[in-house]
């Protein structure tokens, strides 16, 4: 397993939001689950279930099947049914639902939120860690609990998230849950990028004389350094930086910065920065 520091697991964070939930009653017919939006996290909508099909209003929904549109059908004979949807934090019900033969019939529901919380190791995988959901006031009183992977229905609030991925959590604080609104959270695991950054002069190699410094790229916020010594290796998250060269040895250039150094995660980068001498291609 790698290792940033002393965390086992790095996750990238990422938070979205997208428009909710239909269900279709058909009268003969069935079908069924996924979509996207506009941001680079994946979205679920879900269907409601027929007021015999309860559940618990702390259970999460789960996922029903595969396909570009999350769907729910249910088949029901002519005439008037009743609709029933659970949610943390109450029920939704609709009466007197006309039904013909033949025809599908969909109702929207508005009045409620949906929470969805994903996680990916990096095979791309769910490991499933627990998910707990509280209230934002000083007692948070927990709301909901369930595993990554899944959604719930959940009146409209504004509540706080916690994943129990390792090493200690990680916190989503005040996320708000309108009314008719999907709400995902997202965490992906990082591996730690390797960049070896070499200063040479004339072509050759002056690590021993050489400093370097690591800054987030574009700012004066600085990451790492290492002193002058047999290389000048860096294990940093996935993101991009500039390298700061300075030059001891006498010779060249006394310093020099090379700039936009792109780390993708796990990646291995290997940078040449020349000080002086003969041109040196990176």
């Amino acid at each position: 397993m790698a290792l940033i520091g002393r965390r086992p697991y790095h996750y990238l964070r990422g938070a979205s939001q997208s428009p909710v939930c239909t269900a279709d009653i058909a009268g003969g017919g069935s079908r069924f689950f996924r979509g996207e939006r506009t941001t680079e996290t994946r979205c679920r909508r879900l269907r409601s279930r027929c007021h015999q099909n309860n559940r618990a209003d702390s259970r999460p929904i789960r996922k029903a099947g595969g396909g570009d549109r999350p769907r729910k059908d249910r088949r029901a004979r002519s005439g008037k049914v009743q609709a029933g949807m659970p949610y943390v934090g109450g029920k939704y019900t609709k009466d007197d639902i006309k039904i013909e033969g033949g025809r599908t019939r969909t109702i929207q529901f508005t009045d409620v939120a949906i929470l969805t919380v994903l996680a990916k190791d990096l095979e791309g995988k769910d490991p499933g860690f627990g998910v707990t959901v509280t209230g934002t006031n000083s007692s948070h009183d927990k709301v909901a609990e369930f595993i990554t992977g899944d959604s719930i229905l959940i009146a409209p609030t504004q509540v706080d998230v916690k994943i129990d991925a390792p090493p200690q959590g990680y916190y989503w604080h005040d996320v708000k849950l309108p009314a008719g609104r999907h709400a995902v959270i997202e965490l992906n695991q990082q591996a730690p990028a390797d960049l070896l950054i070499q200063p040479v002069f004339s072509g050759q190699p002056i690590d021993k004389d050489s400093r370097v410094v690591i800054y987030k790229a574009g700012t004066q916020s600085q990451v790492a350094a290492s002193e002058p010594g047999p290389e000048h290796r860096f294990h940093l998250d996935p993101g991009d930086y500039d390298a700061y060269v300075e030059n001891r040895s006498g010779h060249g250039q006394p310093y020099t910065t090379d700039h936009g150094i792109h780390l993708n995660s796990g990646q291995k980068v290997e940078r040449k920065v020349s000080l002086g001498g003969e041109e040196t291609k990176k």
